[in-house]
């Protein structure tokens, strides 16, 4: 694409319209070029009223702010593949009649220079990709065949249309929207790091589960290179009917309530899969009450606290553990060890300077 201007069409309605229904979704009016506000710029729109208290979006939109985003990624992609098919239909309409031709009749003559697939091309996609079950040879040949010459087709018009996009300017103006920070509350949860310490990594994971030990392993590295940088506050999440994992985070609700939690979220980690019986002994082995421990998957406290958790993540839009809130910017929990630490850093460095602070 160039950074020159798309030709003014014959008929604006159709795009204009595009255009229009995306700067509506930001909730502004027109932007300069490639500039869409984000949700954050009109957190003083009213949204409710209660007597004479109003409710603003900025006061109920920060705990749904990933789920919002989300939604907004769906309408931002759906306006530029829109645009993209209303722009193609223009050019090509346009290139037809400067070939004095039509637009189906110059694809059909694209098309119909496209090169068959050679014996060698439909040889080397059989070996990559056997056909299953029972199909007789010639079959699967002529299946092969019939994609690959289907492929080189789409690839040859997608290809054309392309440069004719190049050609005549088109330019996306819309800037995609900007992810949001998802406020979770954190009062009452295990944390372990300073409490005044300036990034909040609010870990959204499964006890013991394996993919949650490697990011909560990532996280340790990260915090035990910054001393006093990082505030790291766990949350329960795991995937509905995990009967294990749920009678870990009812022991580690237990512990949190004795004041072992991170002993026990340690050995648990370190342990990554156990069977319950395991979890159990380990709970014992960090001081917890054996009778308590025994009665864990009944103790109704015990469960509130699980389902409070998960409530959380539901709301705020967590779709899977493990998941990381860095300073309320969420994140895969097996983001790798090096990203961690620069978003991290990136936090660190937005920090206003001690004479700013008040």
């Amino acid at each position: 694409m160039t950074g020159r201007s798309a030709p003014a069409p014959t008929d604006g309605r159709a795009l204009g319209v595009l255009l229009a229904a995306a700067l509506a979704a930001c909730g502004a009016p027109v932007p300069e070029r490639g500039r869409c506000p984000d949700a954050s710029e009109d957190g003083a729109q009213p949204v409710a009223r209660i007597g004479d208290e109003v409710l603003t979006r900025a006061d109920v939109s920060a705990p749904v702010a990933l789920r919002i985003y989300r939604h907004q990624v769906d309408i931002y992609s759906l306006l530029r593949s829109e645009a993209e098919r209303e722009a193609d239909r223009r050019l090509l309409a346009r290139e037809a009649e400067r070939r004095g031709t039509t637009p189906d009749a110059l694809l059909a003559e694209l098309e119909s220079a496209v090169a068959p697939p050679s014996e060698a091309e439909v040889e080397a996609w059989l070996a990559e990709h056997p056909p299953r079950g029972r199909v007789a040879p010639e079959v699967a040949r002529a299946r092969a065949h019939a994609y690959l010459e289907e492929r080189a087709r789409i690839e040859r018009r997608l290809a054309f249309l392309a440069g004719l996009r190049e050609r005549e300017g088109f330019e996306w103006l819309l800037r995609p929207p900007e992810p949001p920070r998802t406020a979770v509350p954190v009062e009452g949860a295990p944390a372990r790091g300073p409490e005044d310490a300036p990034v909040v990594v609010v870990h959204f994971a499964a006890l013991g589960g394996r993919e949650s030990a490697r990011s909560a392993a990532r996280i340790r590295e990260v915090a035990d290179a910054l001393p006093g940088a990082v505030r790291w506050v766990h949350r329960h999440l795991f995937r509905a009917g995990d009967e294990r994992a749920l009678l870990a985070a009812q022991l580690g609700c237990l512990a949190h309530r004795a004041g072992r939690f991170w002993e026990l979220h340690d050995r648990f980690v370190a342990m990554e899969s156990a069977t319950p019986d395991r979890l159990r002994a380990v709970a014992r082995e960090v001081g917890l009450p054996g009778d308590a421990v025994a009665a864990a998957d009944r103790d109704p406290e015990l469960l509130g606290c699980v389902r409070r958790d998960l409530e959380l993540a539901r709301r705020a839009g967590i779709p899977r553990p493990p998941a990381v809130l860095v300073n309320g910017r969420y994140q895969s929990g097996l983001l790798p060890v090096g990203d961690l630490r620069s978003l991290v850093d990136e936090e660190l460095a937005a920090r206003p300077a001690p004479d700013e602070r008040g």
